[in-house]
């Protein structure tokens, strides 16, 4: 493997004393021995490793290696498989990756798994493995970082590179991912994609989806310069202030791409290394962060964080997705960003790595930082988990307030508005929970586990959930305060229906707050429509085009996310259920809940269709039109 930034000299490294048999798969029976490990000295990014496997059978045999790489911000991991011939000792050689910054407990896992003969195996992985090899980045050698100046590449040498990356980008334009991939070498396939042509068409079309760059990047690169050293040519390329670096190396007579990687877009700036001063500039960093965030500069907020956060699948590289989550009212993450109180520094590697420990409530998170740019980014901001190991809810219960009536176990904390409120509440809540089961026309014996929570932030440090309600199980977690409270029938009516069936959610959420318009609530007061009527609010969506066909609605598994537009999705939901209940009643509705099935699968979905017309008696475009006439469009 060749690299730019990284050193040439390979050290392979026998690290035999580090294989460990499991013992769970000690009595695997296997005609396959793997005799020796080899791992070249580690790096951020992409590895390779060299396994020396032995067949003592006389037939061919299916050999997998299924390789895992864990740090603190992000996972890795796929499988490999091979033939190996009978009597045959071979060496194998794999690359893969590791994501992000490598610490000491950095953490790569070899799994070796015999699937029987060639002419056997049913082309499955088997379910266990006849030997584990474990790795700490810590006792392992690290690659040695060359910071030397490539040569500059001539110009013949610079046009050849460029055009094939124009080649490679007018394949990725054209949607041609297959003639696409062929610009890859092999160790850029293996680490960057897993071994796997579908995983890099994903990530062509799902931004961020285990690739560097998204697809609108790939096809802006803009070639500047090239260098060259022992073999491999570098284009260095523009994306708008950004420079990322494009390695080729030679395979057979074309050009392949080898890394991608992203180079520092500003100089370095002098940070001492002193573990004192370099700590001191890990906390400046924190305290510029939420003051930017604070003061509502978030431009500022945003370039504080590392490239790898910004092209995460939670921002996808988009700063107004950043500023919007953090400017909304009530942003939970905002509320924590900026009330997080910093302790103590740890795991400071010297201008490369470093953890903050920080506390929200009675929360621990640890933000880690990267140096990138000259400066001190944030690479991850991740929640401690509990060190018993126990749940959020065996942890928090205890120090809470409980109220017990006949359906309902109450919890909240001593001295929140909903410990004033108690009573209040259980009557609200008892009264909705017989209601609902006299819309159904059944009692039940269900108990109802309720957590109240007196705002968004502390609801989400401690149990990790975002949203203002949340219903799992027998268990209600819910906001509530002076300005916030759901209204007592919505999850109620999610617990009650969970053995009636799991339909689409057009059906699940629809009902829910067809129910709480029903019982007298203002359904819609927490998903923008105030205090407007089910049919008054579609009404006005329809007027405004802000709406979302009743065939593509009834595909949704989930109403809430924000791509399936919660607004919208919501009220029409809730609408259609109110026009079937009302007008063909609720016995056929509750068939219809029982029957259709909530799945992404197509052949499901159409199922469900062919299911409402029997129900009904009538096609979806006609049930359609007639709910679609409960509330005529204004004027």
């Amino acid at each position: 493997m060749k690299k730019l930034k990284t050193t040439t000299i390979i050290f392979l490294v026998l690290c035999a004393s580090a294989l460990a048999e499991a013992k769970a798969v000690a009595d695997v029976a296997s005609n396959l021995e793997v005799l020796d490990i080899k791992m070249e000295p580690i790096r951020k990014g992409r590895n390779v490793v060299r396994v020396k496997v032995h067949n003592s059978s006389d037939e061919d045999q299916v050999f997998y290696i299924d390789i895992r790489t864990e740090s603190s911000t992000g996972n890795w991991q796929t499988q490999f498989t091979h033939t190996i011939k009978g009597g045959e000792t071979k060496w194998i050689r794999r690359a893969y990756k590791i994501n992000g910054i490598i610490a000491g407990g950095t953490r790569i896992r070899l799994r070796f798994y015999a699937a029987g003969s060639a002419t056997s195996a049913d082309g499955q992985a088997p379910n266990q493995y006849f030997k584990e090899a474990e790795y700490y980045a810590g006792d392992l050698q690290h690659a040695r970082p060359d910071d030397s100046k490539p040569e500059a590449a001539s110009e013949g040498q610079r046009r050849t590179i460029a055009e094939v990356l124009r080649q490679f980008q007018n394949c990725v334009r054209n949607n041609d991912y297959e003639e696409a991939w062929q610009f890859f070498s092999q160790d850029f396939r293996e680490a960057e994609s897993m071994g796997k042509l579908s995983n890099f068409q994903r990530a062509m079309e799902t931004p961020y989806f285990l690739f560097p760059l998204s697809r609108a990047e790939v096809l802006a690169l803009e070639p500047k310069s090239a260098g060259a050293r022992e073999g491999v040519l570098a284009l260095t390329t523009a994306l708008k202030d950004e420079r990322w670096m494009v390695n080729f190396v030679r395979v057979g007579n074309r050009w392949c791409i080898d890394w991608l990687d992203r180079i520092d877009a500003a100089p370095r700036k002098e940070i001492p290394l002193d573990p004192d001063a370099q700590e001191q500039a890990v906390r400046n960093a924190f305290g510029q962060w939420q003051d930017s965030i604070r003061g509502g500069q978030y431009k500022t907020a945003w370039e504080l964080f590392a490239n790898g956060l910004r092209r995460s699948r939670e921002y996808e590289n988009d700063f107004q997705k950043f500023a919007k989550k953090m400017g909304s009212n009530g942003s939970m993450v905002k509320a924590i960003s900026i009330s997080l109180r910093p302790e103590s520094v740890t795991g400071l590697r010297l201008g490369e790595f470093a953890t903050l420990n920080t506390t929200y409530s009675t929360r621990s998170f640890k933000i880690d930082f990267v140096m990138e740019d000259g400066k001190w980014k944030i690479c991850n901001i991740r929640m401690v988990r509990d060190d018993n190991g126990g749940s959020w809810q065996e942890r928090l219960l205890p120090k809470m307030r409980k109220r017990v009536t006949e359906h309902f176990d109450i919890f909240c904390y001593k001295g929140s508005t909903a410990d004033k409120e108690i009573e209040k509440i259980a009557e609200q809540r008892e009264r909705g929970f017989r209601e609902i089961c006299t819309f159904l026309g059944k009692d039940s014996d269900v108990r109802i586990r309720m957590i109240l929570f007196e705002d968004g932030a502390t609801k989400y440090s401690e149990t990790g959930h975002q949203g203002a309600g949340w219903a799992f199980g027998n268990t209600v977690v819910e906001i509530y305060n002076e300005k916030q409270k759901l209204d007592p029938y919505h999850e109620t009516t999610h617990v009650l229906m969970r053995p009636y069936g799991s339909p689409p959610a057009l059906f699940n959420e629809g009902l829910a707050v067809y129910m709480s318009e029903r019982l007298g609530a203002h359904a819609l007061d927490a998903m923008g429509g105030g205090e407007s009527s089910v049919y008054e609010r579609v009404r006005e969506l329809r007027s405004k085009n802000q709406w979302i066909p009743l065939e593509e609605l009834l595909t949704y598994t989930e109403i809430g996310s924000g791509k399936t537009n919660p607004p919208v999705a919501y009220p029409e939901a809730a609408s259609f259920v109110k026009f079937l209940v009302e007008t063909y009643g609720k016995e056929r509705f509750l068939k219809a809940y029982g029957t259709l099935r909530n799945s992404d699968d197509k052949a499901t979905q159409q199922q469900n269709v062919t299911a409402l017309k029997g129900i009904y008696g009538k096609s979806l475009r006609e049930l359609k039109n007639e709910w679609q006439g409960a509330f005529p469009d204004l004027g």
